[in-house]
C-alpha cells in the first residue's frame, strides 16, 4: 500500500495496473519474511521481483480477461523472486529508485508526481491497512461511489426509469480511459467483463434494479434491453473536484423528461469500512450461487472467528469438507 500509494495515482495514469505491479514487490517481501530470509537476501528478492513485475491496464480496454490473473501471477512472481533470492541468485540494488527502478519506469513521464519518501514515512506508527476498504460489488472500484449514488437515488426518489431523459456522471479524469471511453462500446459490454468497466452500465443497472451482484454482470443483465437502453443515455464530465487519488468519488445527475434535476454525490475511501452487516449481505449473496444457506452460514462463522482457530490448516480442511 505505501509502494502504490507513493505513486500518487499515476501508475495508472502510465498504463500499468498497481494490483499487479506492486503486488510483486510485496508478495516477495511477505514470502522472504516467510522463508525468513536475511536482509540481504530480501534486498536482492526485490531487485528480481522488479523483473517479474508486469500487467497493464490494456485488458480494460477490450473487456479482454487477461486482468483477472493479476493478482495471482503476483503471487507466482513473489514467491519466484524470493525463492532464487535465497538461493543466492542476485538482483539490482536499486529496485525503486534506480534509473531503470521501479518509480521511473513504471510512472513514465509522471515520475516527477511520485512521492518516495511516503514510503517509510511514520512506518510502524502509521498503518496504511488501516485506510483499506472491501470491494461491496463485482465491479472496477472507480464505478463504486457511482453505483452507491444511483442506488440511494433510486431508494429514496424512486424514479421510474421511462421518466429519464439523460444521466450525466462526473468523472476523476483517471478514470476516462478505464471506464467511460470508448463510450458506444462501455453502453453496450459484450462480456461480463465488459460489464465490470462500463460507467454508462453501472449506473443504469443499478437505477434499473437498485444493486449490482454477481447476476448483473451475467448475460441476461448486460443483455437486458431496458438496462441497454437507458446506458444509451449516460454521458460523462469531468468533475474538478474528484478528490483522486486520496478519494474515489462519483456524482450523478439524473435529468427527467419534465425538467427536473436530482442529483447524488458519493465518496469511498479513505473512511469507507463497510459495515459487517454489508459484508455478511454480499458474502451470503455470492455463495448462495453454490452452497445450500446453512453451508454459507458455518463457513462464515467459522472465517468470523478464525482468531480462534489454531491452525490454518484446521481451516482449510473444514472449508474443503463443506464446499465438496
Amino acid at each position: 500500500m505505501r509502494l502504490s500509494g507513493a505513486g500518487k495515482g499515476s501508475f495508472l495514469k502510465a498504463g500499468f495496473h498497481p494490483t499487479s505491479i506492486i503486488g510483486c514487490f510485496a508478495n516477495t517481501l511477505i514470502a522472504g519474511r516467510l522463508m525468513r530470509m536475511s536482509h540481504q537476501q530480501l534486498m536482492m528478492a526485490q531487485g528480481l521481483a522488479l523483473s517479474f513485475a508486469s500487467g497493464t491496464m490494456q485488458p480494460t480496454q477490450e473487456g479482454a480477461w487477461a486482468k483477472r490473473p493479476h493478482a495471482g501471477w503476483s503471487g507466482v512472481a513473489g514467491i519466484t523472486a524470493a525463492s532464487m533470492a535465497r538461493q543466492g541468485y542476485s538482483g539490482p540494488t536499486e529496485a525503486y529508485e534506480g534509473r531503470y527502478g521501479l518509480f521511473p519506469c513504471f510512472l513514465g513521464a509522471h515520475t516527477g508526481d511520485a512521492d518516495l519518501p511516503f514510503v517509510t514515512r511514520d512506518l510502524g506508527k502509521q498503518w496504511e491497512i488501516s485506510r483499506s476498504s472491501i470491494k461491496l460489488y463485482p465491479a472496477c472500484y472507480h464505478l463504486h461511489a457511482f453505483m452507491n449514488a444511483a442506488i440511494e437515488l433510486q431508494i429514496q426518489e424512486h424514479i421510474a426509469v421511462e421518466d429519464i431523459e439523460s444521466v450525466c456522471g462526473l468523472v476523476a479524469e483517471t478514470t476516462v480511459p478505464l471506464v467511460c471511453e470508448p463510450m458506444p462500446e462501455r453502453s453496450k459490454p459484450h462480456n461480463s467483463y465488459a460489464a465490470q468497466f462500463s460507467l454508462p452500465y453501472a449506473i443504469a443497472c443499478c437505477l434499473v434494479r437498485g444493486r449490482f451482484g454477481l447476476e448483473e454482470i451475467d448475460e441476461s443483465a448486460y443483455s437486458d434491453p431496458q438496462i441497454l437502453a437507458l446506458a444509451k443515455k449516460v454521458s460523462y464530465k469531468i468533475d474538478p473536484n474528484a478528490g483522486f487519488p486520496k478519494y474515489r468519488t462519483g456524482e450523478i445527475i439524473v435529468t427527467l423528461k419534465n425538467g427536473r434535476q436530482i442529483s447524488r454525490r458519493n465518496h469511498i475511501l479513505p473512511e469507507e469500512p463497510a459495515s459487517e452487516a454489508r459484508i455478511f449481505t454480499k458474502f451470503m449473496s455470492n455463495t448462495r450461487l453454490a452452497l445450500a444457506p446453512a453451508q454459507a452460514i458455518a463457513i462464515r462463522d467459522m472465517i468470523m472467528a478464525a482468531d480462534d482457530i489454531p491452525d490454518a490448516r484446521h481451516l482449510a480442511r473444514a472449508l474443503a469438507g463443506l464446499s465438496g
